[in-house]
């Protein structure tokens, strides 16, 4: 029970299941949850980035027994959009610019991204999107302060 639980959190209810682009479509389904449920404030953001990294570690551990990164676990995805999203305005064109550099970064994992990916465990699972995250929301930072949204 506590297996098909876990899977069930880490693909996102089956969304990583979805036979072309799992991680795409579990980028999606956070950037909608951001969008329609979370308040936009910095602390909210965060404290919910957070809460989906530490349940992610837990439920990662479970449903891959601790061995590689499937592609259908995608609350990895959850975390890391999520964490993209700190500090962003409410806007369409933030959230869409949010989410092409976030899955950017996570396909091509440049800045050592790809590093933190060879982590053993549920650790290399979750770190390498929580780090697109972070460099995506930097790049954000540095885009808002050229061309505010």
């Amino acid at each position: 029970m506590k297996k098909i639980l876990a899977r069930t959190c880490a693909s996102l209810c089956g969304v990583g299941f979805v036979p072309i682009m799992p991680g795409t479509a579990g980028s999606l389904v956070a950037l909608l949850i951001a969008w329609l449920f979370l308040p936009a404030s910095l602390m909210s953001m965060g404290f919910c980035s957070c809460i989906a990294f530490l349940c992610g570690l837990m439920v990662t551990h479970y449903a891959t027994d601790g061995q590689g990164d499937p592609s259908w676990v995608v609350i990895d995805e959850l975390a890391g959009m999520w964490v993209a999203l700190i500090g962003v305005s409410h806007t369409p064109a933030a959230f869409v610019l949010a989410f092409i550099l976030f899955r950017m970064l996570d396909i091509f994992k440049p800045f050592g991204i790809n590093a933190v990916q060879r982590l053993p465990g549920c650790w290399g699972v979750m770190l390498d999107d929580v780090v697109a995250g972070l460099v995506a929301a930097m790049l954000m930072r540095i885009i808002f302060y050229i061309k505010p949204f």
